[in-house]
């Protein structure tokens, strides 16, 4: 966050892409708060994600959209760009 902000990169429509390590809601929040859109895969027990209480079906959807190739392990996706 702070070198988007040292750098002047907030406000202007950018979109972040970010691996698991920095993919985070509350950031995103921040983000999209100001201006910039963010995008990242995300572990599925990160905080402030909403717990899904039940195992879903193949390509059943819950509170999020998701596309998963493989059973064994899925990826979870974190976006702000919605249209």
């Amino acid at each position: 966050m702070d070198l988007m902000r040292k750098s002047d990169l907030l406000n202007k429509g950018y979109h972040l892409f970010t691996d698991n390590c920095y993919t985070k809601p509350a950031l995103a929040e921040v983000l999209c708060r100001d201006g910039t859109l963010l995008t990242g895969t995300v572990c599925a027990n990160s905080r402030g994600l909403p717990v899904i209480p039940t195992r879903l079906q193949v390509r059943e959807c819950l509170n999020f959209r998701r596309k998963k190739r493989s059973q064994e392990k899925p990826v979870l996706l974190l976006s702000t760009n919605v249209t």
